[in-house]
């Protein structure tokens, strides 16, 4: 930590979070005042790892480079990159099938269709999009293939579905007749009395 007691980015980052003056070790801070180092670690967590010496190598770079921001992202920053993130995650993962690498088909996953969509419609299209470009006119078996393939899973994905369904219904079957059961008695109390 002696290494950034003189560094601008980190002193004013930490300025900017605590009155304290920088601290020789996070360790002993967080040990002395636990609830200031709980509000620092959520306000700036990446100046947290900084100081306890459990930062990446990448970020100690940036650090003595001069390259690290000396104002920390916001929350909305962060979520916006997290978001980011995983939009490009999702949209190398080719969700909509097409051709790997290799050039063997990719199998459809729904569930990342949904979350790309989710995220943001206009990437999920593009993505979509070059899944159906990815098979070249020559090779016409191989565009079936995929296609029967992607059709045989959504039936896999809708028969399991309903049949959970079914399962549930009846599970809940019983308790249902029950209450039923229970209603027509006391309709039939009530019309005595």
């Amino acid at each position: 930590m002696d290494q950034f007691a003189s560094n601008i980015s980190v002193l004013r980052r930490w300025a900017a979070v605590s009155d304290q003056p920088l601290p020789p070790s996070f360790k002993s801070f967080r040990d002395k005042y636990p609830t200031d180092a709980f509000a620092i670690q959520q306000k700036d967590p990446e100046l947290c790892v900084l100081l306890s010496g459990q930062a990446p190598a990448g970020l100690v770079a940036d650090v003595l480079s001069g390259q690290w921001p000396e104002a920390a992202p916001t929350l909305e920053e962060r979520q916006q990159q997290a978001d980011q993130d995983e939009l490009q995650r999702l949209y190398d993962s080719k969700p909509f099938g097409g051709r790997g690498p290799d050039g063997d088909p990719l199998p459809e996953n729904v569930t990342a269709q949904m979350r790309l969509a989710a995220l943001s419609p206009d990437v999920a299209e593009r993505s979509r999009t070059e899944a159906t470009n990815s098979f070249s006119p020559e090779n016409p078996d191989l565009a079936a293939k995929i296609r029967a393939a992607a059709v045989a899973e959504r039936k896999r994905a809708v028969t399991e579905s309903h049949e959970h369904g079914q399962r549930l219904a009846k599970a809940q079957y019983p308790r249902v007749a029950a209450i039923r059961q229970q209603q027509q008695w006391e309709a039939a109390r009530a019309k005595r009395v």
